[in-house]
């Protein structure tokens, strides 16, 4: 592999194209237009169209660190982007809700500090459903409709350009310079940046193992009519995330291998009867406001992908598994980081 030239910092002669407007992508984009590059970011639909527009905005690291396939490498990481939030979402204008999470489940996860609650759930141990839990009290929240409405007006700001709409057809490299390919007509630029999930356009050469690491997930929510709880509700599996006063969003299943954003009901029935029995009852007769759906970058070690392809002008940050939102700014901060100083790929 060619080593990757080194870019000057404030270099406004510097054109990069980011292809991908999720969270990654015009987290991106916004770092590397701060950094003082020249910055278009091209997106097939529109921005946040993909996963960032169907999460539920959770930034909880502890629980994350604990799911099944994490590592202590994954909750230093998530812990690490947990750190920055507060002072990117004052960057942006994002709120942050600092309500925290409770895990509600007789098996103390295994990774991260938690509080022992069992004595301090009014509601649901009065129910009888939840016989136990822990509070990881310093988790948050957003809404990711915000976060990318802030990132738009951002980006617009620093002087990015925003092309929607606009399907890449193909990359193509050389040492000096990319080209990419949109309705058949070619766009120079000195870097391409690919942000697009778990595949990425034709000819782009990914490092040796890269793509053997990603995968498609579909992972799909539903936001529903009821009390919402005063924080995030943990357990195996399943999630109740308050929205607003009277709304829950109830996520999430994790189909490994799907990659049709197509929401399919019949898999979040199960899912609602848990939330329902296991962590907040104020569902049993809650009413379906809308189906969410949408297509997690996988992958295998759950940590992102960032830093030079085969080609020194085209660079990647690919799967953020599913915690892309959290991930976000550390993903950003470290790209420009890379990009500025030509360090070695990292996967972490």
């Amino acid at each position: 592999m060619t080593a990757p030239r080194k870019i000057t910092e404030g270099d406004r002669s510097v054109d990069i194209a980011v292809i991908g407007g999720g969270v990654f992508g015009a987290s991106a984009a916004l770092r590397l237009a701060d950094a003082g590059h020249s910055v278009t970011l091209f997106e097939a639909k529109t921005l946040g169209a993909g996963a960032t527009g169907a999460a539920a905005g959770m930034l909880c690291p502890d629980v994350e660190g604990c799911s099944p396939g994490a590592s202590a490498e994954v909750h230093r990481v998530l812990k690490a982007a947990a750190a920055m939030w507060p002072k990117w979402a004052a960057r942006l204008g994002v709120p942050l809700e600092a309500d925290g999470s409770l895990w509600l489940t007789p098996a103390v996860p295994a990774l991260g500090p938690v509080e022992d609650l069992s004595a301090d759930l009014p509601d649901l141990a009065a129910s009888g459903l939840v016989p136990m839990g822990y509070r990881f009290p310093d988790d948050r929240r957003l809404d990711p409709a915000v976060l990318i409405g802030q990132l738009r007006h951002h980006m617009a700001q620093q002087g990015v350009t925003l092309r929607e709409h606009t399907p890449i057809e193909a990359v193509e490299a050389t040492a000096s310079q990319a080209q990419i390919v949109v309705y058949e007509t070619r766009h120079r630029f000195d870097y391409v940046l690919v942000a697009t999930g778990h595949r990425v356009p034709p000819g782009v050469r990914l490092q040796d193992g890269w793509q053997d690491q990603l995968m498609p997930i579909r992972g799909q929510g539903v936001l529903m009519k009821a009390p919402a709880p005063d924080h995030i509700l943990r357990g195996q599996g399943v999630y109740v995330c308050p929205v607003a006063a009277e709304v829950c969003y109830v996520g999430a299943t994790m189909e490994v291998g799907v990659a049709e954003p197509v929401s399919a009901p019949e898999a979040l029935r199960p899912l609602m009867e848990k939330a329902a029995k296991t962590l907040w009852p104020q569902l049993m007769r809650a009413a379906i406001l809308d189906y969410k759906v949408g297509i997690r970058p996988g992958s295998k070690d759950h940590l992102p992908k960032i830093g030079p392809t085969k080609d020194p002008t085209v660079w990647a940050i690919l799967g953020g598994h599913r915690n892309g939102i959290l991930l976000s700014p550390w993903v950003a901060d470290h790209l420009v980081s890379q990009m500025t100083t030509a360090e070695a790929a990292t996967s972490a």
